[in-house]
């Protein structure tokens, strides 16, 4: 549930190493609270003056006043570290989206990645300001607490140890069935940004057509679809959230009958009884806040691993091989097999028609189908063109016409990496040409 690359972050293992001292240091704050509560109320049980419990009740404030010094802290350097990271992150965006160019933008949609340099920065950020903390302390916290436990009464750390695993098979199941209905939820999110700004960039034209009130209702189903998957993750998370709490309100009730009956019975005294009943919730706080952390979390999760999915995209570094070269009445152009195909493809066909001194036959080729968004798969396409000619490509929407017009602008590249392109003699085995996109 956790993402690896996570931990690949800028500094993250400075981040990591201040966490589990300030962990350390909150474990045993949280003990030193839970003693000195313990023997202050222990002392007024027996009637004590305050004068012989003011060192307990004293000793309790430091360890308090600690532990909400330490959480200041930490909230404060996570946030720290938190802005740092995505400003970074969203420096590395824009020059991948730069790098990228169209390639890049066709794959994700320009509504995504605006939606994740603005909104996804904000998930993000809340993300790593919380996610680390809480599984720091669910690593060390519960386990300080559970060996002192373990010193005062066996039974009670027994308890607790052997409840602990069912929370977190029980967090397992239940977190899976939350990053799946998330990872849905996020998709349709997706679908509804890309097409918010599809229907902006063409609202004039809807009109034009008359296709304006058609469309909304397109944007009305999307949307009711992606409230309903959001009403699916929450219930999923409220049900999380009744089982951390139902399980350890069951374990907590447990270890105070028995602490109960061995006071009762004489084989207890009060003091280590009380003890444990004090760091009880305590030894289970760390996995309940990670669990609805976890919930809040998981857009900004799917937001980093979506800014992860496109620093790793691969781009291809722009040449200069055609430095001397000017176009003219005489130039040519050959372009022989063409092939290209976006990562996310729908069922459509595609055709080409030749027109004016285009040459090659009809290609038709078959799409594969995704939840993505649609987009077009070329195969074998050959072109030879001269001069200054008017040159037509004829095909249904979805056909892949704006595909070959971004490969021969020199904006995408073809998968085959060898002679694709020849300009007046010069092979090229793509159009990323300065000189070429200067005359374009």
């Amino acid at each position: 549930m956790i993402d690896k690359r996570l931990f690949k972050l800028p500094k993250a293992k400075i981040m990591l190493a201040m966490l589990a001292g300030l962990m350390f240091l909150q474990a045993f704050a949280i003990l030193g609270q839970g003693i000195f509560l313990a023997r202050a109320i222990v002392g007024s049980w027996k009637r004590q003056p305050f004068t012989e419990i003011a060192q307990d009740v004293l000793l309790f404030l430091i360890f308090y006043l600690l532990r909400q010094g330490i959480n200041w802290f930490q909230k404060w350097y996570m946030n720290r570290y938190a802005n740092q990271t995505t400003t970074l992150l969203r420096q590395q965006l824009l020059n991948k989206t730069y790098d990228g160019g169209i390639a890049l933008v066709s794959r994700i949609g320009t509504g995504n990645l605006v939606s994740t340099l603005l909104d996804g920065m904000d998930e993000i950020s809340n993300y790593l300001s919380l996610i680390f903390p809480k599984l720091i302390a669910l690593a060390i916290v519960p386990w300080v607490i559970l060996i002192y436990i373990f010193t005062l009464n066996a039974l009670s750390g027994w308890i607790l140890l052997l409840v602990f695993p069912l929370l977190i098979l029980f967090m397992i199941i239940l977190g899976t069935a939350a990053q799946s209905k998330a990872t849905k939820q996020y998709a349709g999110y997706v679908k509804l940004q890309n097409q918010f700004v599809d229907a902006l960039r063409g609202l004039s034209t809807l009109k034009v057509l008359g296709l304006a009130r058609r469309y909304g209702n397109i944007v009305y189903k999307n949307s009711e679809n992606y409230r309903k998957k959001t009403m699916g993750v929450l219930r999923v998370a409220i049900l999380s959230t009744f089982t951390l709490d139902f399980f350890t309100t069951l374990s907590i009730a447990m270890i105070a009958m028995f602490l109960g009956i061995g006071l009762i019975n004489g084989n207890l005294i009060l003091y280590p009884s009380l003890v444990i009943l004090i760091l009880s919730p305590e030894y289970f706080l760390p996995i309940r806040d990670f669990g609805n952390d976890f919930h809040a979390t998981l857009n900004g999760k799917n937001a980093l691993g979506q800014i992860f999915d496109i620093l790793a995209f691969p781009t291809t570094p722009q040449e200069d091989q055609l430095s001397s070269f000017t176009w003219n009445n005489d130039s040519t152009l050959v372009a022989k097999n063409l092939s290209f195909n976006y990562s996310h493809v729908d069922q459509s066909k595609f055709t080409v028609n030749k027109n004016a001194k285009m040459s090659g036959v009809v290609k038709k080729k078959t799409m594969h189908k995704t939840s993505q968004h649609t987009a077009d798969e070329l195969r074998n396409i050959n072109l030879n063109l001269t001069g200054f000619q008017k040159v037509g490509i004829i095909g249904p929407t979805g056909a892949g016409k704006t595909t070959l017009m971004r490969i021969l602008a020199g904006f995408l590249t073809p998968h085959l990496k060898d002679d694709n392109f020849t300009i007046n003699g010069q092979t090229l085995a793509q159009l990323n040409q300065k000189n070429w996109q200067n005359q374009i």
